[in-house]
């Protein structure tokens, strides 16, 4: 949860440096307790202004009392049946209307398993989030805990959850000594394409000239760049390897 609330993608919301509200729904229906255990519940925080969100996830089916023997050697201890229709759509509501990201995530250690970013678009206070085939499911006798609860956030804008590590083939760097400097503009970080390993000194500049910060001795071809504590506007990065240098304007949104 540590990382999640980390992220970069998040962290750009500043959420948790304004006022938010705390929700709870059980997929928006009025059902006894013991029908209730057949649904989705979920509890969330929701920005004032009704554009972002973080929460989590349950299917209610997964719980203690649905632990059985099917025979004297073999337990099934939680049996997690997928909720039907149409406890399968968790309805959120107080969104305003326009369109969202939802991004999930596992709430299991070295998970992986989670449904996939969804944008969804809504004209009216609630946001409904199809979850049809992600709930439930029992493997090898007992509860099948990847299918049982997850996290989300729910974002206006796409959120990147991985930085992915290109290749200089896919950004090939200018003949002579050069560097390649992408993507630009960015708003979490920069990747440096360069053409050797000879040891550099990167250094960043504002617009006046004031070095921000330094890295030396850079060996990478590829090197990674944040930028994600840099306020929104025009920078100059600077590569030097001691004989040759080259400096390029950065553009963070």
């Amino acid at each position: 949860m540590k990382e999640l609330l980390e992220h970069p993608s998040w962290a750009s919301y500043d959420f948790f440096s304004s006022e938010y509200s705390a929700h709870k729904v059980f997929d928006g229906r009025e059902l006894s307790s013991e029908a209730q255990r057949d649904v989705l519940e979920s509890y969330y925080l929701k920005s004032l202004d009704s554009t972002a969100a973080i929460g989590w996830v349950h299917n209610r089916n997964a719980w203690v009392m649905k632990t059985y023997y099917l025979d004297r050697n073999t337990h099934n201890f939680l049996a997690c049946e997928a909720p039907g229709p149409p406890s399968d759509t968790l309805k959120l509501p107080g969104f305003a209307p326009g369109s969202y990201f939802v991004s999930w995530f596992p709430t299991r250690l070295n998970s992986t398993f989670h449904p996939p970013q969804m944008e969804l678009q809504t004209d009216l206070d609630t946001l409904e989030i199809p979850l049809a085939g992600y709930f439930g499911g029992v493997s090898n006798n007992y509860l099948d805990t990847l299918r049982s609860d997850y996290t989300f956030i729910i974002t206006p804008g796409p959120f990147m959850k991985r930085l992915h590590r290109p290749s200089v083939v896919e950004q090939p760097v200018s003949a002579g000594w050069d560097f390649g400097l992408y993507p630009n503009p960015t708003r979490d970080g920069f990747y440096l394409a360069m053409q050797d390993e000879v040891p550099k000194e990167i250094a960043l500049f504002d617009l006046a000239g004031r070095r921000i910060t330094q890295v030396v001795n850079v060996t990478d071809l590829i090197h990674y760049f944040s930028v994600e504590h840099l306020a929104m506007g025009t920078y100059w990065v600077r590569v030097s390897n001691g004989t040759d240098q080259k400096v390029k304007k950065l553009m963070v949104h």
